[in-house]
């Protein structure tokens, strides 16, 4: 998810994106955002962190975000 995520936001500069994986038991997601308009690391840190065994951090323009798969319908409505 973090190669595709990757192409798609370089090719794409003006567009933020969220591309996410289950495995197993938890969802890996990647967040890209190449223009500079907002922080994905800051973002996966922040939007994990009251969720159980939830991470997330990075760089700037890239980052990764993990959460339970049972949390996860929640999440993408937090």
């Amino acid at each position: 998810s973090s190669a595709v995520s990757t192409v798609l936001s370089l090719k794409n500069p003006d567009y933020i994106f969220c591309i996410y994986k289950q495995k197993g038991t938890v969802v890996d997601i990647s967040f890209r955002e190449q223009g500079g308009r907002m922080n994905c690391a800051r973002l996966a840190q922040e939007s994990t962190k009251h969720f159980e065994y939830g991470s997330g951090g990075g760089h700037p323009p890239a980052a990764g975000a993990r959460v339970l798969k049972k949390d996860f319908n929640f999440y993408k409505s937090y």
